[in-house]
């Protein structure tokens, strides 16, 4: 049964404490936060009149505490922070958008995502509205795949836009890469999309998908150059709202787990505080890089000390992690610890199990020249993120 919002905060304070109401948790006193020294905490109530939870979620600046590591305040304002957000408005269902021309793919990345690939080829056109909640890597979610039809473009989406596009935390637009004559259709379509948000004043984060760069176009000259005109067309367009560039296609399931990844883990409310705490810990053990990641392949959170080294982690986790179900799911033992060693490059890729939530195994995965320390301080990782992966779930 999933836990309660309440249930959810309360992880994030000391075991004997009692939380009746969401509006009482801004009033906590910070002693009372899980890993906050008390000694510490006096110090900010004495010298610094910080005392409760919203107190410590609004310190700005952050002062110079003598023998307290200015990194680990810092974690402790996010966490308040993101403990006052929440308690203030929980998360709720996410309304993700899928918007695209006809044939650009939607319906099979959702039907990828869902492990329906025998229904990829028996697909046809989404005409009009099809809605449906869903629920992935934990997450609840209602999908609006709008069929991309020029008939309901021009006569149906745009008359009303409110009636499709209000409300919508996440909007993904595909665009079918190996259609180069639709190219100027697939921008128009984008642009009145964004005059229709703008006219409802609504802010949705925007996730741009090059659909059917196929593995072996991936090195293409050609579609390299088509993707970059592009990119640079809906720059031109977006005007000043956040747009995430990717690329995904049906015949590289990594490929859509991290698409959508992208996008889900942008509109959770934890993002902001797990990325600094996996950054905090990698910079402890000198790790190159770290991701989070449900057994399904959803990427909670990544950090890397350079983008490289990001996406070395985030595709290396997902492919061993992937083979290692493979070979349970054909007679070998679950392990709980996968290792890859790169004796030469001096590196070494961890995977291992730190948590079950709401029976949803997580997995951390790390690249590192010194595996031993790297596990050693795995235990404070884990009481710090355990919390902050609840609310996604």
């Amino acid at each position: 049964m999933p836990k309660s919002p309440i249930e959810k905060l309360r992880e994030f304070f000391k075991t004997d404490i009692e939380i009746k109401d969401l509006q009482d948790v801004p009033n906590i006193a910070i002693s009372e936060l899980r890993g906050v020294d008390v000694v510490y905490a006096q110090t900010l109530k004495e010298e610094h009149k910080i005392e409760k939870i919203l107190d410590l979620a609004q310190m700005d600046p952050i002062p110079e505490i003598p023998g307290l590591d200015p990194s680990i305040l810092e974690k402790w304002v996010k966490l308040c922070s993101l403990i006052v957000n929440y308690s203030q408005q929980p998360a709720a269902e996410k309304k993700i958008i899928l918007a695209g021309l006809d044939n650009a793919g939607k319906t099979s990345l959702l039907s990828v995502l869902q492990n329906k690939y025998s229904v990829i080829k028996n697909l046809l056109p989404t005409r009009g509205l099809s809605r449906e909640t869903l629920e992935f890597f934990g997450m609840s979610l209602t999908a609006w795949d709008l069929g991309g039809q020029i008939a309901y473009r021009e006569k149906l989406y745009f008359q009303k836009p409110e009636l499709f596009f209000s409300d919508a935390d996440l909007i993904i637009f595909v665009i079918d890469i190996q259609d180069n004559k639709r190219y100027d259709d697939a921008l128009d379509y984008f642009e009145s999309i964004i005059k229709a948000i703008n006219k409802l004043d609504e802010h949705p984060l925007f996730l741009i998908t090059f659909n059917k760069f196929d593995p072996d176009l991936k090195e293409n000259d050609e579609f390299i150059k088509n993707k970059g005109a592009l990119i640079a067309e809906i720059t031109k367009i977006k005007g000043s709202h956040r747009v995430i560039f990717t690329q995904s296609s049906i015949f590289d399931r990594a490929s859509v787990e991290k698409m959508f990844s992208i996008g889900f883990k942008e509109i959770s409310q934890p993002t902001e505080a797990l990325r600094f705490i996996l950054k905090s810990y990698a910079e402890r053990v000198n790790a190159r890089s770290i991701t989070i990641l449900s057994k399904d392949g959803m990427i909670y959170e990544s950090y890397g000390s350079n983008d490289s080294e990001t996406e070395i982690i985030s595709q290396t986790s997902l492919i061993l992690q992937t083979l290692h179900k493979f070979h349970v799911d054909n007679g070998f033992k679950e392990e709980d610890t996968i290792t890859l060693n790169y004796k030469k490059n001096n590196v070494e890729f961890i995977g291992t199990r730190i948590a079950d939530l709401d029976e949803a195994p997580i997995f951390v995965w790390l690249s590192t020249s010194d595996p031993k320390e790297s596990l050693e301080l795995l235990g404070g990782l884990k009481q710090d993120i355990i919390p902050l992966l609840s609310m996604f779930l």
